[in-house]
């Protein structure tokens, strides 16, 4: 990842998105990236009470059947 180094009291992301990653947010979002990059926050905010911590590889995840 590339960018200046994170500060903790940041309030706004200055991001070049690649294609891949806009359309993902695009994609979360259906079609408004402020609302995809709102849903991918609410989706690691439930996997992280699921308890997924980030050094742990994303196959880690278990998808239960259960709506989330």
């Amino acid at each position: 990842m590339n960018g200046r180094p994170c500060k903790i009291d940041t309030k706004r992301l200055d991001r070049t998105l690649n294609d891949a990653e806009r359309q993902i947010i695009l994609t979360a979002g259906q079609g408004d990236l402020s609302k995809g990059w709102h849903k991918l926050l609410e989706l690691y905010a439930h996997v992280h009470g699921q308890g997924y911590r980030p050094e742990q590889s994303f196959e880690s995840v278990r998808y239960s059947g259960k709506s989330v």
